[in-house]
């Protein structure tokens, strides 16, 4: 029946492996059809959405956004003419973001999985809460949010690859304080401008590019295949919606080209190693991958900060203070007495900044120094405490221990060291 019903109604169009209707106010029995042949994929296993898009299931909105800008440009059939199976992944991702970037979507999908059994039963309960997805529309409406020219001109004329904002991948080194207080750069990049001779309309100045015969100026050309209707980029004006029989001779009909430019780049306090960082220029952009270079002095663990810091004998026995490097100038560190080698002192709010109002804090591992070139007088102060210290584990050379239970000089002059804690 469900088939009869289908085949009935006037306007239907592929839909993945499915069908999908142009018409929503066709019922059967006060049931919208529409939406449900939309449920009703030859597929068995329900897509994961989230390894279409290549994202982990916590991936924020915009890191979404950013997965569908890439494939979708990678897949789109105007880019791949001769690869029969782009359309489809260009279907499929169109899809999994349509899901994913709608809250309630993105929560019924999470909800039910792409394996529960239960999901297709639940989306056919909630029919009209389906949306169409249009991936051309889709596309260009989401290529209008990062500044195409398909966008301002409306929906009305089909996509074209040059309309595309261009995006380019860089990596870059930065050093860790700079990365952890945050810096400015200057970069050479190499990008698109717009072509000074025909200022981008991509026609030798004095013609002007003329409406498409076969499309009207709409960028589509419908195709009837029996009882389907399917609309494609219309393959006279490959989309653009004019046809410019005359292109400038300076940039070859494309409307811009490339060339080096400096690029000032704010990288903010606090990133994090190979974090990328979205930067607009003009109608293109740069995604930004940060590779923060290590630290002889400096350890990183989230916002906190940990550094050695090394004392002396006398100050882990008696205490005392120490000025010391820090990531926001110089630090006076008050050492308790009775220190030992690497108990932490704590330095509150003297890490990486978490925001505006509050940082981390900086650690400070304790390594005691055993002292080298030794007085004779300090010689014989530590050959005395050595005598009186009853927390020796051991023996201590130069020393040793009597029938009476004291301790002897076997040397008059003996160069008694402490085995150094190693780091």
């Amino acid at each position: 029946m469900f088939r009869c019903v289908l085949f009935n109604l006037k306007g239907y169009l592929t839909h993945g492996s499915g069908i999908k209707l142009f018409c929503n106010s066709e019922k059967f029995n006060g049931i919208h059809y529409t939406n449900i042949a939309r449920q009703f994929n030859t597929s068995s296993k329900l897509k994961d959405y989230y390894k279409v898009l290549g994202v982990d299931r916590n991936a924020s909105s915009s890191e979404i956004k950013k997965a569908y800008y890439k494939l979708a440009k990678k897949h789109h059939p105007d880019v791949n003419k001769n690869d029969k199976s782009a359309a489809s992944k260009f279907q499929q991702v169109s899809e999994a973001y349509e899901t994913l970037s709608d809250p309630q979507k993105k929560q019924q999908f999470d909800n039910f999985g792409s394996t529960d059994p239960n999901a297709f039963k639940s989306a056919y309960s909630r029919t009209n809460q389906s949306s169409n997805v249009d991936p051309e529309e889709l596309f260009r409406q989401i290529f209008g949010d990062f500044g195409s020219q398909s966008s301002r001109s409306g929906f009305n004329r089909g996509f074209n690859q040059e309309d595309m904002r261009s995006s380019i991948d860089l990596n870059i080194q930065v050093p860790f304080e700079d990365a952890a207080l945050g810096t400015k750069m200057t970069l050479d990049v190499m990008m698109m401008s717009t072509c000074p001779r025909c200022d981008g309309s991509k026609a030798e100045p004095g013609t002007t590019a003329k409406q498409c015969n076969k499309c009207n100026g709409s960028g589509y050309e419908t195709i009837s295949t029996g009882p389907f209707m399917m609309r494609s980029t219309c393959r006279y004006c490959h989309g653009l919606g004019s046809i410019i029989y005359k292109p400038c001779i300076s940039c070859k009909g494309v409307g811009k080209y490339r060339q080096k430019q400096k690029i000032k780049v704010e990288i903010p306090p606090g990133i994090e190693n190979n974090q990328t960082l979205r930067v607009p220029v003009g109608s293109d952009e740069i995604f930004l991958t940060v590779e923060v270079l290590n630290s002889l002095y400096y350890k990183r663990k989230g916002y906190n900060l940990y550094s050695d810091l090394k004392i002396g004998i006398s100050q882990a026995i008696l205490g005392g203070q120490v000025n010391v490097k820090g990531l926001h100038g110089n630090i006076t560190i008050n050492v308790p007495s009775n220190t030992s080698s690497h108990d932490l002192i704590r330095c509150h709010g003297k890490g990486i900044s978490k925001n505006s109002h509050s940082k981390g804090d900086h650690y400070f591992n304790i390594i005691i120094k055993s002292p080298k070139n030794l007085t004779d007088q300090q010689k014989q102060c530590i050959t005395q405490f050595a005598i009186e210290d009853e927390s020796v584990n051991g023996t201590v050379n130069g020393l040793k221990n009597t029938d009476q239970g004291l301790f002897y000089f076997l040397k008059s002059l003996i160069i008694y060291t402490i085995v150094p804690i190693v780091n």
